[in-house]
């Protein structure tokens, strides 16, 4: 809450109990502390906590990452696009969880690094990385879809 001025406010404005008159509810004219403290402490507990949370879960779970069209009706989502979920909620499967596409990343990277007018490309070798990559992907899944064996090289 803001006063006229802009100034944070430790309270309400509301009717004391038997005579309907307006008055301040809120801590403002305790001044029980420095809320510059308080705001510090806090933020540094609140990062403290985070900290610790982010190394137990390193520490102790794995990240999961899918295709989101494993789970999903193939009309829902785009076949390359990639949940993300970090095991961070109370139990399996409730942490948070984020999606992205291969096919706007690669889209990303071309707007980002081509020349509109000349086609020239900066990062050439990280193209070729990249496309190397995905073609032995793609070699990869067809020979599974072929009904042979993949056996890792």
């Amino acid at each position: 809450m803001t006063d006229e001025f802009g100034e944070a406010v430790l309270y309400a404005v509301g009717k004391r109990f038997g005579d309907d008159k307006d008055s301040r509810i809120g801590f403002e004219e305790w001044n029980l502390l420095d809320m510059d403290d308080f705001s510090r402490v806090m933020e540094s507990l609140v990062k403290k906590s985070l900290r610790a949370g982010f190394k137990l879960a390193e520490e102790e779970y794995k990240c999961h990452a899918w295709f989101a069209c494993e789970y999903a009706d193939g009309a829902e989502m785009p076949p390359g696009t990639i949940a993300v979920e970090l095991p961070l909620g109370p139990t399996e499967d409730s942490g948070p969880q984020w999606q992205f596409s291969l096919y706007e990343m690669v889209k990303r990277m071309i707007d980002y690094y081509q020349n509109r007018e000349d086609g020239t490309v900066e990062k050439r070798e990280a193209f070729e990385q990249v496309r190397d990559e995905m073609r032995e992907l793609a070699d990869i899944i067809d020979t599974v879809l072929k009904g042979e064996v993949y056996v890792e090289k």
